[in-house]
Parts: C-alpha cells; sequence; structure tokens
C-alpha cells in the first residue's frame, strides 16, 4: 500500500467515525486524525516560490533550496517534492 493509498483509505474512515461518534470514544477520533495528519505528511508536496526561495506548501516557512539535503521542511516535517526543480535544472 503506498502513502497515497494509506491517507484516502485512513480518510474514508474518519468520516465514517464521525457521522457514527456515539459508538467511537473521542480518543479513537482524536487518535485517527492524529495518523491522518502523520501520512499526509510524507506525501511530498512541491514547494511554494516566493522571490526565487522556496517556502513549505504547509506551514509556509521557508526551507533551503537544496533537493539533495531538504528532503522535509525543518519546521513541520513535510515531505518536499523537488521534482520539479530538478527538470528544469536539466534543461538548463
Amino acid at each position: 500500500m503506498t502513502l497515497k493509498e494509506a491517507y484516502s483509505f485512513l480518510a474514508r474512515r474518519q468520516a465514517h467515525f464521525e457521522s457514527n461518534s456515539d459508538l467511537y470514544k473521542k480518543e479513537l477520533i482524536e487518535s485517527h486524525n492524529i495518523a491522518i495528519d502523520c501520512v499526509a505528511s510524507r506525501i511530498p508536496r512541491k514547494p511554494e516560490w516566493e522571490s526565487k526561495m522556496p517556502k513549505c506548501p504547509i506551514c509556509h516557512n521557508w526551507i533551503n533550496n537544496n533537493e539533495t539535503t531538504q528532503k522535509y521542511c525543518n519546521y513541520c516535517g513535510q515531505a518536499i517534492d523537488w521534482e520539479e526543480n530538478s527538470k528544469k535544472r536539466k534543461k538548463l
């Protein structure tokens, strides 16, 4: 199972938990939300660009423009997808 498949499954289950909240304890719903957030942060997302500098797409903090060392945001842990940036460099 890929991260995207796991995220999709957890998100669908979350809708079930919330619609049947009387059957589940608050702790189960809260722990499920945390699991969804953890899986979502490991799915790489493209950085946002401002003044030729990359920013995290989740927390919007500046991140290093070094795709070989900066795999995750230092502030929130979001995985960064540098694929588009790599393609641009190869064309140059």
